[in-house]
């Protein structure tokens, strides 16, 4: 009776964990570029790929192209930047849906589909290289979305691509500030006791004016 669930258990386990993959049909996205790097106006391309040991019936095949930038907090946030972290929905970059395949069925074995996106967005919008940071995050998926009958569960698979951003025309050298730090342009000059070393040191922090006529 114990083996009896455990096996029952598994097999239900896998069925509702989706990710591309039920008992009997797996959907998968592989990118044309292994390193997954691309740049704004180049064009992204690949395959969807269905491999089933039987015929697939299915109410449409979808694939989506999404790039959003997106707050995250830490467990260490608290305060003013949590309540403004609440207010504040992902900024969706460029986003675009198409039909890959219309209903129907596909045949059992391996089932490729190509497709072509245009990394190109609209407007007055850029596409901001990928980061993955603490607080900030700009990710750029596609997800492929396999429609079936109610007796069966909707298949999806998600992909990560990278946008790397392009060289800047011309090399920008630096240009040197001329200024001078005199007695009469500091202010806030204080004591301050370094307990650990017993000795004082010294804050100096430029004037107001002297910051003024060196912008």
């Amino acid at each position: 009776m114990c083996a009896a669930s455990h096996v029952t258990f598994f097999f239900l386990k896998r069925y509702r964990a989706g990710g591309g993959e039920d008992m009997g049909t797996v959907l998968d996205i592989k990118i044309k570029r292994a390193n997954k790097v691309y740049k704004e106006g180049e064009l992204l391309s690949g395959v969807v790929v269905v491999v089933s040991k039987d015929t697939v019936q299915h109410q449409g095949i979808f694939l989506t192209m999404e790039g959003s930038v997106s707050l995250q907090l830490s467990a260490k946030s608290v305060g003013v930047f949590e309540a403004f972290y609440n207010s504040v929905k992902p900024i969706q970059i460029i986003s675009n849906t198409v039909e890959m395949v219309k209903p129907g069925k596909l045949p059992s074995g391996k089932t490729e589909i190509p497709f072509e996106f245009p990394l190109i967005v609209k407007s007055n919008k850029v596409l901001y290289e990928t980061y993955h940071g603490v607080f900030v995050n700009i990710q750029y998926t596609l997800r492929c979305d396999m429609k079936r009958s109610l007796l069966a569960k909707d298949l999806t698979k998600n992909c990560e691509f990278i946008i790397h951003s392009q060289p800047q025309k011309g090399k920008q050298s630096p240009s040197p500030v001329d200024f001078t730090i005199t007695p009469e342009t500091l202010q806030n000059v204080k004591e301050v006791s370094d307990p650990r070393h017993h000795h004082l040191l010294l804050l100096v922090l430029p004037s107001k004016e002297l910051v003024r006529r060196h912008k």
